[in-house]
């Protein structure tokens, strides 16, 4: 039985362990802080792209706002929880409200971090901020790599350790496990009515970062295992990798993305990426995404699903916490693309996104 699959349980879960503590469960010091992004998102074509996003403009598609409490017990011994309403991702046409994070986190020393709750697994660069748009340049993260928040959610624990590499470079070294509660999502041929299947999976995997000023790396390998008792036997292995920093006169940065099913000898294969680059200029800050991904059912004359998109757009600081954001982009796809419901092949389409994202 999932103990952690009701928020209300997760949290109580959390409770119970602070009430447990030799020190007191009474917060030394707590601050609460609050986020949202309100996007819009234009398509010219009526497929829908992201689930919601067609010639008929949607705000449902990136738009979300939370709310976040962070308490300090001792030197040692801190939480994160954090509540966010955001488009459901168990039904179309419907917003969820759920706990997005619920953190027990114990640091003995500056060396060693163990946390434990609702956390989230470092797949994607930009995985432990990804609900709060005022972080980032991007309107929107590249969807090829930033695809799924069920593969990056999951109730566990994880040991990180913290080591100098050199004098200026600093190295992480994290292991985690637990489980994760996804929902995949299902769409007929030619229909428009979607269905999601619940298939909770068990997670372990590790990850390896090296940050240094602006400059960062990092490679992440997680293994996602089917965890109900039935016939099918789902195992899939994933590995990122990621670099972020300086170019010359620009801020680059660069994601991969490979999964592969090791059980399955004609098992689906799947691999994308991105790129970005951008420039500040002042309050202004300019950029472009370039993006793909594809996937192969293994299979002799198998489908091949793609996607390669280019993007333009600009972020606009009104103010420390607050950016405008406005980006177009062009898209085209293969003879299918996991991106898009029931698309014809070969679709060729823009799909244009406005936001403004504010941290209080």
């Amino acid at each position: 039985m999932n103990h952690f699959k009701h928020p209300l349980g997760l949290a109580g879960c959390v409770a119970a362990l602070l009430m447990l503590l030799p020190t007191s469960p009474q917060a030394q010091t707590s601050s609460v802080s609050g986020f949202m992004t309100l996007s819009y998102s234009l398509s010219n074509n009526s497929s829908r792209y992201l689930r919601s996003i067609d010639d008929g403009g949607t705000f449902r598609s990136g738009s979300i706002v939370g709310v976040q409490l962070d308490s300090k017990f001792s030197n040692t011994l801190s939480s994160t929880i954090q509540v966010a309403a955001f488009e459901s991702d168990r039904k179309d046409h419907a917003t969820r409200a759920d706990f997005k994070w619920a953190i027990l986190n114990y640091r003995p020393s500056s060396a060693w971090l163990l946390r434990g709750g609702k956390m989230r697994n470092n797949l994607v660069l930009d995985a432990q901020n990804l609900d709060i748009g005022a972080t980032y340049t991007p309107a929107r993260l590249p969807p090829e790599i930033y695809f799924s928040t069920n593969l990056l959610e999951y109730y566990g624990g994880s040991l990180t350790h913290y080591f100098d590499i050199t004098r200026r470079v600093e190295g992480s070294l994290e292991v985690f496990g637990g489980r994760t509660d996804t929902y995949i999502r299902t769409l007929g041929n030619n229909s428009s009515n979607a269905f999601f299947i619940n298939v909770p999976l068990n997670l372990v995997g590790l990850n390896v970062k090296a940050e240094a000023d602006k400059y960062a790396a990092q490679f992440n390998l997680s293994e996602y295992k089917n965890a109900n008792n039935s016939s099918m036997d789902f195992r899939v292995q994933v590995k990122t990798i990621g670099l972020r920093g300086p170019v010359g006169p620009v801020m680059g940065r660069i994601e991969f993305f490979k999964a592969d099913y090791p059980d399955q000898s004609n098992g689906p294969k799947s691999q994308s990426g991105a790129v970005i680059v951008e420039k500040t200029l002042g309050k202004l800050t300019p950029y472009t995404t370039l993006a793909y991904s594809k996937e192969e059912s293994g299979l002799q004359n198998g489908q091949q699903r793609k996607n390669r998109s280019v993007a333009l757009g600009a972020a606009y600081s009104l103010e420390t916490l607050s950016k405008l954001k406005a980006e177009l982009k062009h898209i085209k796809t293969g003879e299918d693309s996991a991106l898009f419901d029931n698309a014809p092949p070969y679709l060729d389409t823009n799909v244009m996104t406005l936001s403004f994202s504010k941290i209080f």
